[in-house]
């Protein structure tokens, strides 16, 4: 799924410039989180007050889905986008703790 152009970030003109394509967006069980997968990686973050908790980019490919347990260090993937990092029809079991599938 391609969902548009992306942005380009303030102050540089460079392609290394632009924010990561939104391939997926989706709350956890009690909206507290939600979580991004992007072009490559994903992201987390708080829904009140609204604050980035975690970052993970990969340099060999793009996260399709993501979805994280209440708000432990579990999420579940599928690969997506023009490189998946996963195949895009199994869903990976990821541990942030250990960063391990």
């Amino acid at each position: 799924m391609n969902i548009g152009r992306p942005v380009p970030r303030s102050g540089s003109g460079s392609q290394e410039a632009y924010a990561p394509e939104l391939l997926y967006a989706t709350f956890n069980q009690d909206y507290g989180c939600f979580a991004i997968g992007t072009q490559s990686g994903f992201r987390i973050f708080n829904s009140d007050p609204y604050k980035e908790k975690m970052r993970r980019e990969f340099k060999d490919g793009g996260i399709g889905i993501v979805a994280m347990l209440y708000r432990s260090n579990y999420l579940a993937f599928v690969g997506g986008g023009r490189n998946p990092r996963f195949p895009p029809n199994k869903v990976m079991l990821w541990d942030d703790a250990s960063s391990n599938i």
